[in-house]
């Protein structure tokens, strides 16, 4: 029987800290980028609905004409989305403008239905209405809401952020992914 050395019995204990230690290190990090991900949507979310809502106190509205809406498909790693185009023509003290903001959170939708039930609801040629600034009236809206972002989704992204950073840091903060992948003999 040949006997092994010492480096060739540490082989298949330091591969597998070597894995354990790939493991520990990247696999957090999509879902910390999830966390982040909800964190921002929300915050986005939030600062439109803000918006809206002093909106709400000044703008005015007037009556408008849908030129154009379609579907645009977008490709993300999260799948695809359906993003909605709506232009639309309104006239105000002998002036023409154009708009294509729907409310103040436009986001891609995640299901196809979603996005054509807002181009039905805006199809070319249709009167509608337009709320806009008297202030600066080519900024225009056809809905004074801001649909998304939420305190629960705000929420929501920093407990899994918190839940995934937190180890993430500690291991590599105090050396445990040193020992994972040098081992206690160093």
């Amino acid at each position: 029987m040949v006997k092994k050395s010492k480096t060739e019995q540490e082989k298949p204990g330091r591969f597998v800290r070597i894995v354990t230690a790939m493991i520990l290190l990247i696999g957090p990090l999509p879902l910390i980028g999830y966390g982040v991900s909800r964190v921002v949507d929300a915050a986005v979310g939030l600062a439109a609905a803000r918006e809206a809502s002093a909106a709400r106190e000044t703008w005015m509205h007037i009556n408008g004409e849908v030129a154009h809406s379609e579907i645009v498909e977008e490709k993300s790693l999260l799948g695809p989305g359906y993003r909605t185009e709506v232009e639309y023509v309104y006239v105000l003290n002998g002036g023409e403008y154009t708009g294509s903001r729907i409310t103040f959170n436009d986001q891609p939708f995640r299901k196809r239905s979603e996005a054509e039930a807002v181009v039905e609801a805006f199809e070319a040629g249709e009167s509608i209405t337009v709320f806009y600034d008297p202030n600066q009236p080519e900024n225009a809206a056809l809905s004074l809401s801001a649909p998304g972002g939420t305190v629960a989704t705000l929420v929501m992204g920093l407990v899994i952020t918190l839940i995934f950073i937190v180890p993430y840091v500690v291991i590599l903060s105090q050396g445990h992914l040193k020992t994972l992948f040098l081992g206690n003999d160093e």
